[in-house]
């Protein structure tokens, strides 16, 4: 864990999970720190579940960053107002339909947290792919089906529809 008192020495990037041991932490973002420091980055895991004191550490290390990035987790509405406020930048990182209940039927209070996390966001990574999938999918141009080539990420607004 990065000394939060330390100077900076680099971009600080600061991902928040439900928790270190989940799989999808290790996933996405874990398995790249070393990357990251490689490249310069301070990369910082701060778990989002566990009460006010978790809460409020992860508030505070999300005023540090400068870039925040969530993984898989939503948050009711006066939460995210708070982090939106504290983060430089917010992204949001999802590969589920974490909108949904775990048995794949409709959540309201999902959809609203996922909607309004969409919203306070600015910027959304979303990818799901089996992992048996993994080594065998390439990435090819939709124009040309051509494999050479360069992956640009953008921003995009998801609009979401209420439903009855």
């Amino acid at each position: 864990m990065a000394d939060p008192i330390a100077p900076r020495t680099g971009r600080r990037l600061l991902f928040v999970s439900k928790g270190g041991d989940s799989s999808s932490t290790r996933y996405r973002a874990l398995q790249y720190f070393p990357l990251w420091q490689a490249a310069g980055f301070e990369p910082l895991h701060v778990t989002a579940s566990g009460g006010s004191r978790a809460t409020l550490d992860m508030l505070r290390q999300a005023s540090r960053a400068d870039v925040v990035v969530v993984l898989r987790k939503t948050f009711a509405r006066p939460l995210l107002w708070l982090l939106r406020r504290a983060a430089r930048r917010l992204v949001f990182d999802f590969d589920d339909a974490v909108f949904c209940n775990t048995d794949g039927t409709s959540s309201r209070t999902r959809m609203a947290r996922f909607a309004a996390m969409a919203r306070a966001c600015d910027h959304i990574f979303a990818r799901h792919m089996p992992m048996r999938d993994l080594g065998r999918v390439k990435v090819a141009c939709p124009a040309c089906g051509s494999t050479k080539v360069e992956r640009v990420f953008t921003p995009f607004y998801a609009k979401t529809i209420r439903k009855s």
